[in-house]
């Protein structure tokens, strides 16, 4: 199932364009804050969750498949 499903609002393609975004606007600036970085780690780190478990449910059908 994953963290996100088809039915939420975000996907992970939202995600994807949001962190870009996120480090094109912010790629010269100073002012960052920390707020920003951890909105940033954030949404890196559900990124690579939901990476981690699409691999590991597809290692899991593939064993139960054969």
């Amino acid at each position: 199932m994953g963290l996100f499903n088809r039915d939420e609002k975000l996907t992970i393609n939202d995600l994807k364009n949001i962190l870009l975004w996120h480090e094109r606007m912010n790629v010269n600036r100073d002012d960052i804050t920390l707020s920003d970085n951890r909105t940033m780690i954030k949404i890196q780190a559900m990124l690579i969750y939901q990476d981690e478990n699409y691999e590991e449910e597809s290692r899991f059908r593939r064993r139960h498949r054969d």
